[in-house]
Order: C-alpha cells, then sequence, then structure tokens
C-alpha cells in the first residue's frame, strides 16, 4: 500500500493526512490527528476496511514490503515505540528467541 498517500511519520508515530478518498467530514475529524489507537500494547488502526499493525506500516514507508515469513521486532521491546531505528526485520524464530531471552 501507498502509505506516504494516507499517513505521515514524525518521530516513530503515524497521523492521517488530508485525504480525497473519503467524505470531507472524515478529513474533518481525523486529518492530522496521531494514530494512537492500542491493542495488547501494540498501536492498530483501520484503513479501508483493513486492520493494520503501526510498526509494520512504518517499517514499510522506509523500506518497501515485509518479505513473506518475515516479521518487525521492537528493539527495545516496547511494542508501542515504533521509531524505524527501534524496529529490526527478524525471521518468526529470531523473533520468538527474543521473547524468551528477554
Amino acid at each position: 500500500m501507498e502509505w506516504n498517500n494516507l499517513v505521515t511519520y514524525n518521530k516513530g508515530k503515524l497521523f492521517w493526512k488530508v485525504r480525497d478518498d473519503v467524505p470531507k467530514q472524515w478529513n474533518t475529524r481525523l486529518a492530522g490527528k496521531e494514530i494512537k489507537s492500542s491493542y495488547d500494547g501494540y498501536i492498530r488502526f483501520e484503513c479501508k476496511l483493513q486492520r493494520y499493525m503501526a510498526h509494520r506500516v512504518v517499517w514499510e514507508m522506509f523500506n518497501g514490503e515485509i518479505p513473506e515469513n518475515m516479521q518487525i521486532d521492537h528493539i527495545n521491546n516496547k511494542r508501542n515505540d515504533n521509531r524505524i531505528e527501534n524496529l529490526q526485520l527478524v525471521t518468526n524464530a529470531q523473533n520468538q528467541q527474543r521473547r524468551i531471552d528477554g
């Protein structure tokens, strides 16, 4: 997805952009606002009837599509710290090992 057309990144946070593909009321209510809906410590949101995790969106904004069977890990283990320098591409096995090692 072309995330740079929908959201803006600033220091690990995502903000909605003004959009032409939504009703005017949506822009009035949400454009410029931070995306900060949280569940289980992760920032999650819905866009175009799909749910997304902010850390995966941030990764894709900087690095392109996430390869199949790969995950995005928070280096400092803080699920809501989505600064690009805190994210790394890992396999499922690497991600699980980091959880065990703490």
